[in-house]
């Protein structure tokens, strides 16, 4: 079934990608739905992660929207966004959240931490628990965007640290998933900690061109 199903047209909104009438509560018109990157493969496997599931392809006019939340601010993007990955949560009933932490620095040069957005706007839309402060960024790193796939995979290394997660059945949450390798460090930095399974619920996947 389309993440998409489900819509109706009992008021209209702004279109989030060109600002034309929306689809009810959806915050997409009938024109850029059709321009939808498609659900992508989420058979993918990522070394500590028991399932990926991922809303779409990181594709135009996806950029642009993750562009608009994450360097803007958008919040009607993050709502869109979050209401995609919501659709797709089958994970088991007793699955809290967990976003992949901002560094303090990164933190204090963006004004915020997207992760913390979606956690809190999939917690309103499922019910779930939220567990904001169960992974913490424990050094700085580069942007992973800049990075060869060998270098992004060392410069996560040892970058974050869990506690209080023993038992717990995880669904770790993030905007995109490139490489996998920050979806990676945290599922396993998590289940270090005792974390039972780590399930991961990104917005968007990064597909080979």
């Amino acid at each position: 079934m389309s993440i998409l199903s489900g819509i109706r047209t009992r008021r209209m909104r702004k279109c989030v990608f060109c600002g034309n009438a929306a689809i009810g509560p959806s915050g997409i018109c009938v024109s850029c739905l059709d321009r939808l990157p498609r659900t992508p493969d989420n058979s993918r496997a990522i070394e500590g992660v028991d399932r990926l599931v991922s809303a779409f392809e990181y594709r135009e006019p996806l950029r642009t929207l993750i562009h608009a939340f994450k360097d803007d601010r958008h919040m009607s993007a993050a709502r869109f966004l979050a209401r995609a990955m919501a659709r797709l949560d089958d994970f088991p009933m007793d699955c809290v959240l967990v976003g992949v932490p901002l560094h303090e620095q990164r933190l204090k040069e963006r004004g915020f931490c997207q992760t913390d957005i979606l956690c809190a706007e999939l917690s309103r839309l499922t019910g779930r628990q939220w567990i904001r402060t169960a992974l913490e960024r424990n050094r700085y790193t580069p942007p992973q965007a800049r990075l060869t796939f060998h270098e992004r995979l060392h410069n996560v290394d040892n970058a974050f640290f869990a506690h209080g997660v023993k038992g717990l059945h995880i669904i770790l949450v993030d905007d995109v998933v490139s490489t996998g390798a920050t979806l990676r460090e945290c599922a396993l930095t998590l289940k270090a900690a005792g974390a039972a399974q780590v399930f991961a619920l990104t917005a968007c996947a990064a597909v080979k061109e």
